[in-house]
């Protein structure tokens, strides 16, 4: 694995031209080495759980995730949003911004430790208290 990934914007995200900057500085320095997608920015794709979409047309959203694939060419697929990761770890390899960011080596060799429900949350709390104590 050459370092390579694709940054997915989420749905969410399509006007906010100074996260998806920001985003893609953060990947960049925990050295990933960026490719960007037909879609992305202002022109994402969903990822089908948007508005529940996944669930009303999901043979449409299964569309959108395989043209992300594609267009990731074979790469993984940075996110941002626990929801995209979620949907796309069904089908396109993805590694979560954060996970990039507290150990970028595994995360970059797709062995980082995904934590499950009910940590998910805890470790949400977690980082709450860290932030705020810093911001203190």
């Amino acid at each position: 694995y050459d370092g390579v990934v694709a940054i997915h914007d989420a749905c969410a995200t399509r006007k906010e031209t100074t996260l998806h900057d920001s985003i893609r500085i953060l990947a960049d320095k925990c050295g990933a080495e960026l490719t960007e997608c037909a879609h992305s920015r202002e022109k994402t794709l969903c990822c089908g759980e948007g508005g529940s979409a996944n669930f009303i047309v999901p043979h449409i959203t299964a569309e959108w995730r395989q043209i992300r694939k594609q267009e990731a060419g074979g790469n993984p697929v940075i996110t941002y949003c626990a929801g995209c990761s979620n949907m796309f770890g069904r089908e396109v390899e993805n590694i979560h911004l954060l996970d990039l960011i507290f150990d970028p080596h595994r995360a970059i060799k797709g062995k980082a430790k995904i934590t499950k429900s009910p940590f998910t949350y805890l470790k949400r709390l977690f980082l709450k208290w860290i932030l705020q104590k810093k911001l203190k």
